[in-house]
């Protein structure tokens, strides 16, 4: 199936389908955008992580890169013996095999330092 460019961000298949095709950095750019938003959404803190990781169709070790790109600190979860809806959640994702995660966006961020420093001889 022979691919036709019509733009920047689209293609034709030899069928006639129209095809997204997005450059990595641009994808990249959507993600770090979507974590974002969703961070500020829910008061800089995600605890359900497996459903955004699944839609950003990320590994669990790509969506923690990303988020620890961003300034995120993320960590595993403790678990609660809690009865509501939420503790419900948390065991069903355990007996799945997935680990429970927080991602928390910390203020002010800090990225790492350069060694500025020279090196005696």
């Amino acid at each position: 199936s022979a691919r036709v460019s019509s733009g920047p961000w689209l293609s034709l298949s030899s069928e006639g389908r129209k095809l997204m095709q997005i450059d990595s950095r641009l994808r990249d750019k959507l993600i770090f955008y979507t974590l974002i938003m969703c961070l500020s959404i829910d008061s800089y803190s995600l605890t359900d992580n497996h459903l955004l990781q699944h839609d950003l169709s990320l590994s669990e070790e790509q969506y923690k890169q990303y988020c620890r790109e961003i300034g995120c600190r993320v960590r595993s979860a403790e678990m609660t013996t809690a009865e509501d809806e939420e503790g419900t959640k948390k065991r069903k994702l355990v007996d799945l095999g997935l680990e429970q995660m927080t991602v928390r966006l910390v203020a002010p961020v800090r990225f790492p330092e350069a060694n500025t420093k020279r090196m005696k001889r």
